[in-house]
C-alpha cells in the first residue's frame, strides 16, 4: 500500500523570519524552502562586472544590489536571490528583502539555467515594478533581455559586441563590460 506524503508548504512571511536566520541562503519557490549552492568564477565574475556597471551609471534614488537581497514574488508564493537588482524606490537598508525592483538580473549556470528560463523570468514578471529582466549566459557571450513596454513583455537576445539599453533608467551598457572584454 502506498501512503501519501503531505507537503509543508511555508508562506513568504514565515519563510523570511525563518530564513534571516539561517547561516546558509535558501529560496522558497512555490512554498518549497530549497538550499542555494555557490556558483562557478565566471558566474560570480560576471555579476560582479554587471553590478559594478550598473552602480557607475545609475543615478540617486536608483540603487545597485548583489545576491545577498531577496525579491518578493508573492503572486508565485516565492522568494529568490537575484544575481543583480536595482530599485528606484526608497529602501530600509536594514531590511533584507528588496522593495519594488526595476532591473533583475540572473547569471545562467548549467544546473539553474532551464528553471532561470521558465520560472523566475516568468515569476519577476508579475512584479508590477519590474521593467527589464536579463539572463546572462555565463558559456558564451548572450544576454536575454525582456523588458515591460506596456503591458507587454518583449524580448530581446544580445550577442557578440552588442549593447544592452535600458531607457527607463537612462543606461546602457556594452556587452564587454559584462563579460570583462
Amino acid at each position: 500500500m502506498r501512503t501519501a506524503r503531505r507537503r509543508h508548504l511555508l508562506d513568504i512571511d514565515t519563510f523570511i523570519a525563518w530564513e534571516d536566520q539561517q547561516p546558509e541562503k535558501h529560496q522558497l519557490v512555490g512554498g518549497e524552502v530549497y538550499a542555494m549552492v555557490g556558483g562557478a568564477l565566471a558566474h560570480a565574475a560576471i555579476a560582479l562586472n554587471m553590478a559594478v556597471a550598473l552602480r557607475n551609471r545609475l543615478r540617486r534614488p536608483c540603487q545597485v544590489f548583489v545576491s545577498d537581497v531577496k525579491v518578493r514574488v508573492d503572486a508565485a508564493s516565492s522568494v529568490y536571490y537575484p544575481d543583480v537588482v536595482v530599485s528606484c524606490a526608497g529602501q530600509d537598508m536594514r531590511g533584507t528583502v528588496l522593495r519594488d525592483p526595476v532591473l533583475v538580473v540572473e547569471v545562467l549556470s548549467p544546473g539553474t539555467a532551464a528553471f532561470d528560463r521558465m520560472k523566475k523570468r516568468a515569476d519577476y514578471a508579475t512584479l508590477p515594478s519590474v521593467r527589464y529582466v536579463l539572463l546572462v549566459e555565463t558559456e558564451e557571450r548572450l544576454v536575454e533581455l525582456d523588458r515591460r513596454e506596456g503591458g507587454d513583455w518583449l524580448r530581446e537576445t544580445v550577442t557578440g559586441e552588442g549593447r544592452l539599453d535600458f531607457p527607463e533608467l537612462g543606461v546602457s551598457l556594452d556587452l564587454d563590460e559584462i563579460y570583462g572584454g
